[in-house]
């Protein structure tokens, strides 16, 4: 039984047509891969904990509230606010300005184990440094001096 050309195309096509959803199915059905290292995330995690957030009843202020939207058994690098290298899962970004961050910044926050951050943006947050904590000042040169960090509330 010979096929007409048209019928010939036309079960071409099928098969391509086929072929793609298979691809698709599979694609879309494969878990998801987590660029961000779980280190990362927890240190983040921890970070986000060592503050409350409390918002401004202004309707004219123009402010996000970032880590009240992360989840933690997520990908951190698709948090609001962070930023990630697509090879190591490293954080390299972080940037929360005008998010309602309460608190004080304390010597040993586990921002300080973001030992990859590049660009770093607290600014229009309430942080405060404790003044008998010295180590505080400590923490926030070593921010300033930090081998990666490029930028600082930039």
């Amino acid at each position: 039984m010979m096929h007409s050309f048209s019928e010939r195309k036309m079960i071409v096509w099928s098969l391509c047509l086929i072929i793609y959803l298979s691809y698709s199915i599979f694609f879309f059905a494969s878990p998801v891969k987590h660029l961000c290292r779980p280190d990362q995330r927890d240190d983040l995690w921890e970070f986000k904990n060592e503050f409350y957030v409390q918002r401004l009843n202004f309707h004219w202020w123009k402010s996000d509230t970032k880590t009240e939207k992360w989840r933690k058994n997520t990908d951190c690098c698709s948090w609001d606010g962070v930023s990630c290298e697509l090879k190591t899962g490293m954080v390299i970004k972080l940037d929360l300005k005008d998010s309602f961050l309460n608190g004080p910044l304390r010597s040993n926050s586990s921002l300080l184990r973001l030992r990859y951050l590049q660009s770093l943006s607290l600014d229009s947050n309430n942080l405060s440094v404790e003044t008998q904590d010295v180590l505080s000042y400590k923490a926030i040169e070593l921010l300033g001096s930090a081998k990666n960090l490029q930028r600082f509330n930039d």
